[in-house]
Formats: C-alpha cells, sequence, structure tokens
C-alpha cells in the first residue's frame, strides 16, 4: 500500500514537472530538493533520468537550450548552467555529487561517461592580455568543450576551454586538463599530460 500511495505522489509530481519542462520523459524522477530554473521549456530531460538533492539545472536564455539523455544520473549538489551556451549530455552518463558543468561556449557530452565528484567543466576562459584594463572587461574566449563517448574523469579534474576528449579516454583525479586528446588517452598531472593509451598492453 505504502509504495503504491509513493508512486501516485511521484506521478502527480512529474505531472506537473513536465508542464513546465520542454521534455520529462517516463520514469525519470527529479528531486524536490533540486532547482530546476530559468526558461524550463528549454530544457530537455531523457528517459529513466535521476537528479539528486540541491542539484541545480539552469537555463537562463531563450536562445539555449540544455539536454540530458536517457538513464543518465545528475547527483546530489551537482550544478548545470547553459550561461548563454548550449549543452548536451548523452544517454547513459553519470554526474557525481558536487561537479560544476557550464556551457558558455557549448559543452558537449556523449554516452557512458563517467564523471567523478568535485569535477569542473568550465567551456570559456578570461582574456588577460591588458593589465591595464580590469580581467572582468577583457572578455572570453568560448571555443567550447567536447567530450567523447566511453570517458572517465577522476575526481577533482578541471577541463577547461577548446578541449576534446577523444573516445574512451581516461583523466586522471585532480588533473588540469588545458589541451585536447586523442582516443583511448591515459592523462595525469598539472598541467595533463599523455601518460599512455589505453590497449596498449595488448600490442606488445
Amino acid at each position: 500500500m505504502k509504495e503504491s500511495i509513493k508512486e501516485s505522489i511521484w506521478d502527480i509530481i512529474s505531472f506537473y514537472q513536465r508542464l513546465k519542462l520542454g521534455k520529462l520523459g517516463k520514469g525519470s524522477k527529479l528531486s524536490l530538493q533540486s532547482r530546476i530554473h530559468g526558461i524550463t521549456k528549454n530544457i530537455f530531460i531523457g528517459n529513466n533520468v535521476m537528479v539528486g538533492r540541491s542539484a541545480t539545472i539552469f537555463c537562463e536564455s531563450s536562445t539555449t537550450s540544455l539536454k540530458i539523455g536517457d538513464r543518465t544520473n545528475v547527483g546530489i549538489s551537482v550544478i548545470i548552467k547553459c550561461y548563454g551556451g548550449n549543452i548536451k549530455i548523452g544517454n547513459d552518463c553519470s554526474i557525481n555529487p558536487f561537479c560544476v558543468l557550464y556551457g558558455q561556449g557549448g559543452l558537449t557530452i556523449g554516452n557512458c561517461v563517467r564523471i567523478s565528484p568535485h569535477t569542473v567543466i568550465v567551456p570559456s576562459n578570461h582574456k588577460f592580455d591588458d593589465p591595464d584594463i580590469p580581467i572582468f572587461k577583457q572578455g572570453l574566449t568560448k571555443k567550447g568543450i567536447t567530450i567523447e563517448d566511453d570517458v572517465w574523469i577522476g575526481a577533482g579534474a578541471k577541463i577547461l576551454d577548446g578541449c576534446i576528449i577523444g573516445k574512451g579516454s581516461v583523466i586522471g583525479a585532480g588533473t588540469v586538463l588545458t589541451k585536447s586528446v586523442k582516443p583511448y588517452s591515459i592523462v595525469v598531472g598539472v598541467p595533463g599530460k599523455v601518460v599512455g593509451q589505453r590497449g596498449e598492453s595488448k600490442t606488445k
């Protein structure tokens, strides 16, 4: 009986959430303590997506969109904000607690991507060439970030503007990635350096 009441409550909640979102797929559950706001009709959430407590999903402009694919899990206290760019997250991804994902120059994340806690992904960068002008007045670069399928990003990594992370790559915990890397790269350090390729041992 309790389970059926619980399911009925979630059905009612989901009905009202669907009214304000561009899409909320079947089986998806957004924590009542999460914040989904801005131009909510431009937020599209696939099937069986879970959005955790205190997560923030924000699309502030009518000219941008935020899309989350099927079976993707957004952990507690995750922040996902468009900031004038489009964000697309694929299927079967996990974005673990306390991650920050911005979209200024565009952020595309493929399928089956694992993003560990406290990762920061920012597809923009401050310009600071002129020491006589305050940095905040010098504008931003907005090259964008692409993370291809089946990438694992370790805890506390920082992914900076202009990076393309090739399919199947592993980005070590605490890495600061400033350059694009080829598929199946293993990357560690500050700044991030390629220290190996997945599958190398099979060829030796």
